[in-house]
């Protein structure tokens, strides 16, 4: 904690201050977006298994490590798995290939104080259009993209993160 120039408990004050972190029992930081508490959405990259807070994480860390994934998530309505491979430029071997993804546009597009809650609880990988749109009539303020439309936005977005990030 040197470094900070804190000591560490002012330290785990601040990180304890944001609700986007996330700890296990005793007290350890297990994840932010990717995390090792299991979800819905798992996340395998270099033979590593973490877990993903929401579909749309799964679309954009890859771009944003520069590294693959393989994906598996569940449909919330019907059930049935959802099996993809994630690269920095494309998604391959989606099964069922008319998988759809929600996304909260009008909350992500604004700042909002807890990402997990305003935005990542509704975004779920489907096993179709019509499961989407089933789920989608009592979540209107969803938007239901393809796998491949997802991607794309998520790709968009970290582009726009790090162009924004430059000095």
């Amino acid at each position: 904690m040197r470094l900070l120039h804190r000591d560490l408990e002012e330290v785990r004050s601040i990180l304890q201050a944001h609700p986007e972190l996330e700890y296990d029992a005793q007290g350890n930081l297990v994840g932010s977006g990717l995390t090792l508490v299991p979800t819905a959405h798992q996340f395998r990259v270099e033979q590593r298994t973490l877990f993903a807070w929401c579909a749309f994480d799964t679309l954009t860390y890859p771009v944003d490590l520069h590294l693959s994934a393989q994906v598996t998530s569940r449909c919330p309505v019907t059930g049935s798995s959802i099996h993809l491979t994630v690269t920095p430029e494309q998604v391959l071997d989606l099964d069922p290939g008319e998988a759809q993804v929600s996304l909260v546009v009008d909350v992500a597009a604004g700042c909002c104080y807890n990402v997990r809650e305003d935005v990542c609880n509704d975004g779920h990988f489907f096993a179709s259009r019509e499961a989407a749109l089933l789920w989608q009539a009592a979540h209107q303020e969803a938007v239901i993209l393809s796998v491949e439309e997802a991607h794309q936005v998520g790709k968009l977005v970290e582009g726009a993160r790090f162009r924004d990030a430059e000095p």
